[in-house]
């Protein structure tokens, strides 16, 4: 029985020495632990920004590519999609400006900037800084050549060319097998 009063005793000590270990390894630990957690919303809220720049970014160049496209016309599209979701205090950059100098084929680029700071989701970021994220997109312009009053016609494609050759070549197969049968010719 004396063994096991002074086992008892034994832990006893050893767990109230314990108690101030286990305070210093958590003084230790959570500012490292914190570093993680805010480091971890601070980059992901900038790489979900730069996604949303990116997107707006796009669609506002599909609307420069565009003949008869102007430069406020982009800047339209890019602020509604912006708007929507929830971004102030950037920058639009159209290239060429006005978009409609641009010449059949040639880069038409929207880029979209804003301050980390500006978009932040903590008060004062502290790992991007004075960093700025920005939304670019580069596109080729789609001009009509042969057309004087700048309407835009449906280019030809491969898809189109395949589609209709394989429809002729279907029909003229069907206009040859009239009887379903097998294709020997009765004499």
């Amino acid at each position: 029985m004396r063994t096991r009063q002074q086992l008892m005793n034994w832990l006893s000590a050893w767990k109230g020495e314990r108690k101030g270990a286990a305070l210093v390894e958590f003084a230790l630990v959570l500012p490292v632990f914190l570093l993680l957690i805010f480091g971890g919303l601070e980059m992901g809220r900038a790489v979900m920004v730069k996604h949303i720049l990116e997107e707006a970014a796009r669609a506002g160049c599909r609307v420069a590519s565009m003949q008869g496209a102007t430069t406020n016309d982009v800047k339209s599209v890019v602020n509604q999609a912006l708007g929507k979701a929830g971004l102030a205090g950037y920058q639009i950059e159209v290239s060429p400006s006005p978009p409609l100098s641009a010449e059949h084929l040639d880069p038409v680029s929207v880029t979209i900037t804003v301050p980390h700071s500006e978009v932040a989701w903590l008060p004062s970021p502290r790992f991007m800084g004075n960093k700025s994220l920005a939304g670019v997109c580069i596109m080729p312009a789609v001009r009509d050549a042969g057309d004087d009053n700048g309407d835009v016609g449906d280019p030809p494609s491969k898809k189109n060319k395949k589609s209709s050759g394989k429809k002729s070549k279907k029909k003229s197969s069907s206009d040859d097998d009239d009887d379903g049968g097998s294709d020997d010719d009765d004499d």
